[in-house]
């Protein structure tokens, strides 16, 4: 089992949306007036959210001998149906029998770790497909 996680970047965007948000709320402040309290309730929602946002949509691909998860959701190999490499600034992505695409976002990931999952994930999905 390999686990590859976002490089510092993802962290980078993370703190400036933070920072973003909190500026708006204290802009808005500024231009309507509300209470000191209102403000700092929405500065709260707005960090509470931005956490959960960025906690839960943080991409992770871990590689498993049978299975791969990217973020929390876990797909077996032989489920995989095919997989599109990125293009032009796109995301790869995989899809599976069932149809459902998957975009695996690994421009968070550093070039060495993309190409490692895109060999792994090929090596994998290869000689399924062979079979059928």
């Amino acid at each position: 089992m390999k686990t590859f996680k976002p490089t510092v970047l993802y962290i980078i965007k993370a703190l400036g949306s933070l920072i973003g948000i909190s500026i708006s709320v204290f802009v808005l402040n500024f231009f309507v007036n509300i209470s000191t309290t209102t403000t700092l309730l929405l500065v709260f929602i707005a960090l509470v959210f931005s956490y959960i946002s960025f906690r839960y949509s943080k991409p992770t691909i871990q590689l498993c001998d049978s299975t791969i998860t990217i973020n929390e959701l876990i797909t077996e190999y032989e489920q995989i149906e095919n997989y599109f490499p990125s293009k032009g600034g796109s995301e790869p992505y995989i899809v599976t029998k069932n149809g459902e695409k998957i975009d695996l976002e690994l421009s968070w990931l550093k070039k060495k770790d993309q190409t490692e999952i895109e060999s792994m994930i090929l090596k994998k999905i290869k000689p399924l497909n062979k079979e059928v």
